[in-house]
């Protein structure tokens, strides 16, 4: 008896294992797009979380190539370069395969930019700007801080994982609308008092980056929980008493594209037997998406930068979901 109990644990044991095994996370990681010459060294530390992490598959803030209409709303220039290079570009499937499964360490500056053009052809941005960054910096990557996520981390990283291609996640069907909207709504802030709580919350957000920024880390800093809500509540326009007009229009148009962007990952997820990704994006969008996944995918496990704060912020959103529609 007491062995059969023994081995119905050892047992219950082993499936837990596995369990976790199979168990798919997303690594959100939020970013400040550009930082100045003054913070240069600001994704450093990020990037070697990230390296720590070493990643399956990397999703950056880049419009997936089905996505003609968000690219159109963009960079509609990239639309005609992509569909007047494909009707003269020699496509040779052989030598696309035979580069895919080359290690990156082995392939020429040509090789680059072969594949460049290729993805150039596919409409896919993403992978576009990674074999332009590998045409220019080859096989060792920069040697100097870029200034961009996708430079000091993503495409870094994904040359040092080998990773032939990265992911694209971002959605921006509203994205006229939403500028229209982020006016309309600073100027009736102006009326009505609204604008001092976004000065309140701009405010409180510089001068808590001040000091992280003098030490070079001010990409930990715009990952805590505290900063990274605070850039939500302004780019979601929820500082707003009044919450009507311009201001809820934004509102709805930020939440629709946080939906679409984890809409975006998680179907890849999902499709792909990668256990670990990570996402590079906004810190603004980081709050919003990860309450997305917790309402839409609590499947896939999210794991972040200042775990323990979040955690507890986690457990206030599952109890009290904000509904994001448009």
């Amino acid at each position: 008896m007491k062995n059969l109990f023994a081995i119905t644990l050892m047992l219950a044991f082993s499936l837990s294992l596995a369990a976790q095994d199979q168990e798919k996370e997303v690594f959100i990681m939020g970013a400040m797009h550009t930082v100045s010459k003054f913070t240069k060294k600001a994704y450093k530390p990020l990037y070697k979380i990230a390296k720590e992490y070493e990643p399956q598959a990397i999703y950056i803030e880049s419009i997936p190539k089905e996505d003609s209409l968000s690219i159109a709303n963009t960079i509609p220039r990239f639309l005609e370069v992509s569909d007047s290079l494909a009707q003269v570009f020699d496509y040779d499937e052989e030598k696309i395969n035979r580069l895919f499964v080359t290690d990156l360490k082995d392939m020429t500056v040509e090789d680059f930019g072969y594949l460049k053009q290729y993805f150039i052809t596919q409409r896919d941005y993403a992978n576009y700007r990674y074999y332009y960054y590998l045409q220019i910096y080859g096989a060792e990557g920069a040697k100097k801080p870029l200034r961009n996520e996708n430079q000091d981390i993503t495409f870094k990283l994904a040359l040092h994982q080998n990773m032939k291609t990265i992911s694209s996640m971002d959605n921006q069907t509203y994205r006229k609308e939403y500028f229209l909207a982020w006016r309309g709504c600073s100027s009736k802030g102006k009326e009505n008092g609204d604008n001092k709580y976004l000065i309140k919350y701009s405010i409180k957000d510089i001068l808590g980056g001040l000091m992280p920024s003098l030490f070079g880390k001010l990409g930990l800093y715009s990952n805590k929980m505290n900063a990274a809500k605070r850039m939500h509540i302004i780019n979601s326009f929820r500082y707003c008493e009044s919450g009507e007009g311009d201001c809820e229009e934004g509102k709805r148009i930020w939440d629709y594209r946080n939906a679409r962007m984890v809409e975006n990952i998680a179907k890849q997820v999902n499709e792909q037997e990668h256990k670990r990704n990570l996402v590079v994006v906004g810190a603004g969008h980081v709050y919003g998406m990860i309450e997305e996944f917790k309402r839409n995918y609590p499947e896939i496990k999210i794991k972040v930068i200042d775990q323990k704060a979040w955690d507890k912020e986690m457990e206030k959103m599952e109890s009290n979901p904000s509904v994001a529609t448009y």
